[in-house]
């Protein structure tokens, strides 16, 4: 995961986006996840970039609260020299 990693949401478009210091203090300390189950995805690579878009299904418990949803996301890969790094990821729906 790319230092400069970042999330956004397309209904969020206007909001700050979350950093990967946030990103990762809530996936460590917040989130438990019970199950993950990928339903699509899809890679394109052009050179030293990668598209992945996948949706699937998810459930577990945030802050206590228990969820099960399912949900699609766009991430952007770039391959540095110490290999491959995602740096962006785009909640879709």
């Amino acid at each position: 995961m790319a230092p400069e990693f970042t999330v956004t949401g397309m209904k969020y478009m206007d909001s700050a986006a979350v950093t990967r210091n946030m990103w990762m203090y809530n996936t460590m300390n917040d989130l438990k996840i019970d199950s993950v189950h990928f339903i699509r995805i899809k890679t394109t690579t052009i050179e030293n970039m990668a598209i992945v878009k996948a949706h699937f299904y998810w459930s577990g418990l945030y802050d206590e609260d228990r969820f099960s949803d399912s949900t699609s996301f766009v991430d952007t890969w770039i391959k540095r020299y110490s290999g491959w790094q995602v740096v962006s990821r785009v909640i879709t729906d």
